[in-house]
């Protein structure tokens, strides 16, 4: 019989192999949906408009279902992680539209990123959004900007209050959570990442 061994990982190693699990499952989760079940609700759907007005209350609850189960899934992973770095960013910061003054700066072109990076920035850019909207007063300008410097791939999400920004959002760049989101970005991407927060701004600032 075979021994096993264990291998020999640090702990930078350990979290990059996790983080990249992590983001390929639920991306898997999130294309199972897409492919598997709304495509089964899309053929009842069908089902339901053929009897002619007789099943107006199911249809009303199925665009429900269907439309929280697609939520669901863009949730779990952005339909875009695959396409287009730029779209991605647009399709999850499109949810803050309506509760933030949003202006976005994202190029038409960009380099194919792994999915483990794509995944990590948007988990970056959904708690900061989170947190600008859960914290009142919401910010004047809300800029995220997408390009390639000097030194490397660059994304800026800079937001402006009228008068100093809540002591939440200060405190948010000294959590614990908020820090470990940061350390796993540099350890996964071998970026930088900077976070400031005083007067009446907000700047996050990730760099790979």
């Amino acid at each position: 019989m075979a021994e096993l061994t264990n291998p020999s990982f640090n702990a930078e190693q350990l979290l990059c192999q996790w983080q990249q699990n992590q983001a390929e499952w639920l991306d898997q989760e999130a294309e199972t949906i897409r492919n598997g079940l709304l495509q089964d609700l899309f053929a009842v759907r069908r089902k339901l408009e053929l009897l002619d007005g007789q099943a107006t209350d199911c249809l009303v609850d199925f665009e429900h279902l269907y439309h929280s189960l697609k939520h669901l899934a863009d949730r779990l992973s952005s339909p875009y992680i695959h396409d287009s770095f730029p779209l991605a960013i647009q399709h999850t910061v499109s949810i803050w539209d309506k509760t933030l003054p949003l202006k976005l700066y994202l190029p038409v072109h960009w380099p194919e990123e792994p999915v483990v990076v794509t995944s990590l920035v948007l988990s970056i850019l959904d708690k900061v959004l989170h947190s600008l909207e859960a914290t009142p007063p919401a910010p004047q300008h809300c800029l995220i900007y997408l390009a390639e410097a000097t030194e490397g791939k660059q994304l800026i999400l800079q937001a402006n209050h009228c008068n100093a920004i809540p002591p939440l959002l200060t405190e948010l760049c000294q959590s614990d959570e908020w820090l470990f989101r940061l350390h796993t970005f540099q350890i996964v991407t071998g970026g930088k990442t900077i976070c400031l927060a005083g007067g009446s701004s907000l700047k996050v600032q990730l760099t790979w």
